[in-house]
C-alpha cells in the first residue's frame, strides 16, 4: 500500500506535468464517452473493460506489480460483461 501512496503524491519537480497528464486523461475519457457512435448504455460496458486493462497496465508499469489470479479472474468477468453489454444485439 505504501508504494501506491508514493505514486499518488505530487513531486514538486514534476507536479505540473502530472496535473496536465491527469487533465488530458480526463478530457480523452470524456471525449471517448461522448463521441462514441453507440448509445451511452452500450459504450459504458466497453469503457469499464478498457479501464480495467489500463489500470492493470498502470499498476504494472508504476508499481511493477503483477495481478493475482483472483484479479485476472475478476477482470476476465469485467471484460466479458463489457463485451456483452456493448456488442450483444437482442432480437
Amino acid at each position: 500500500m505504501d508504494a501506491a501512496l508514493e505514486c499518488v503524491r505530487l513531486d514538486p519537480k514534476h507536479g505540473r506535468r502530472k496535473k496536465v497528464a491527469n487533465h488530458s486523461r480526463r478530457l480523452a475519457g470524456g471525449a471517448f464517452l461522448n463521441l462514441a457512435p453507440v448509445d451511452f448504455g452500450r459504450v459504458v460496458g466497453l469503457y469499464m473493460a478498457a479501464l480495467f486493462v489500463v489500470w492493470q497496465l498502470i499498476n504494472f508499469v508504476a508499481l511493477r506489480a503483477l495481478p493475482t489470479m483472483s484479479i485476472l479472474a475478476g477482470g476476465g468477468l469485467v471484460i466479458a460483461g463489457g463485451a456483452i453489454i456493448t456488442f450483444w444485439r437482442p432480437d
